[in-house]
């Protein structure tokens, strides 16, 4: 097992599981309860490495609806392939911060990185830095 398996395992022990039910409603784990959903294209690309309950499609998060989570948190991280605007992984973490979660990357960051005057000096000198090399 892997460094990375055995600390998500910690992380899953330490949490409650968050489920889908059937009717696409969240279980209601304990108020104090912190819950992950790990938001992916297609669960056979995470599967193999981590099969856990916490993984749902983007478009699973999008269609489902929740029951009342006072006093739980949920943090949400984002594996969408593209976050470009109009996109399921735009949208994904668009809703997730209305729901109140905490969701990685932020709809702020995912605004950001379209402004390629915050990076664009970095990839300058990056393809100075690949462009001096030959192989």
């Amino acid at each position: 097992m892997s460094a990375v398996q055995g600390h998500w395992r910690e992380v899953s022990e330490q949490t409650v599981a968050a489920t889908i039910t059937s009717n696409g409603y969240f279980s209601s784990p304990p108020k104090s309860a912190s819950q992950v959903v790990i938001i992916v294209e297609r669960k056979e690309d995470w599967a193999s490495y981590f099969p856990s309950e916490d993984i749902v499609t983007a478009q699973e998060y999008l269609e489902q609806t929740r029951e009342n989570e006072t006093g739980k948190r949920v943090q949400v991280i984002n594996l969408c392939r593209s976050y470009k605007y109009l996109g399921h992984g735009y949208y994904c973490s668009l809703l997730a911060e209305a729901r109140g979660h905490k969701v990685i990357p932020s709809v702020r960051t995912i605004s950001e990185l379209t402004k390629k005057s915050l990076y664009g000096l970095a990839l300058d000198d990056l393809d100075k830095t690949l462009g001096g090399r030959k192989n």
